[in-house]
């Protein structure tokens, strides 16, 4: 009887540890779930870190060389460093001042995606890059009189302003850096076709 007893415990432990209880289960999904949440993380790129440009000069090319720090009409201030900039890309055939300026549109996004991660706002009034390129694309082949740049700089503004298809829709529903440049871009692109329509006709 007592080999029958001991035979008996023995197969009983056997099948305990070939064959685990509910509770033994539930440790184990206990225990994956546990080091699936151990499991690393890839951590937060923040700009304090960013690869391309310090933070500093993120800042720096975001605001306009400060210009977007103005206290009134910032976006008016980063239009007047574009006529500066303008001026000093006429001196460029136009296939290699028209490569710039595609150049520095998408620098532009990129900055202004990054500046607004450091200033905690999308589209803040401190970033005038969107500005300063739009301007370019307002002034494109355009010659450098005095009157030109004058309407030029005054239509873009205005475009800008009042945001004509697509761009609001551009500000709107882009992304990050995209949302903030493109309608800027946009509103060049019309004050450049008026322009250079009155060139023209006053041109004759």
């Amino acid at each position: 009887m007592d080999a029958f007893l001991s035979e008996s415990l023995t197969s009983l432990g056997k099948r305990d540890k070939l064959t685990p209880t509910t509770a033994t289960l539930s440790d184990i999904r206990t225990r994956q779930d546990s080091l699936q949440l151990c499991r690393p993380v890839t951590p937060y790129q923040s700009p304090e870190r960013g690869a391309f440009l310090t933070p500093f000069l993120i800042k720096v090319a975001a605001t306009g060389f400060g210009s977007g720090y103005a206290p009134i009409a910032p976006g008016t201030a980063g239009s007047l460093v574009g006529i500066v900039l303008y001026l000093a890309l006429t001196r460029l055939p136009w296939p290699l001042q028209l490569v710039t300026i595609l150049f520095l549109a998408l620098l532009a996004v990129y900055v202004s995606g990054e500046a607004e991660k450091i200033f905690n706002k999308k589209d803040s009034s401190y970033i005038v890059i969107d500005e300063i390129v739009g301007q370019q694309f307002a002034l494109f082949l355009v010659p450098p009189k005095i009157l030109y740049v004058a309407l030029g700089f005054f239509l873009f503004r205005l475009f800008d302003i009042v945001k004509p298809p697509p761009a609001a829709f551009c500000q709107a529903h882009l992304p990050g850096g995209w949302g903030v440049v493109m309608d800027d871009v946009a509103a060049g692109i019309y004050t450049n076709i008026l322009l250079l329509l009155v060139v023209y006709f006053v041109s004759r």
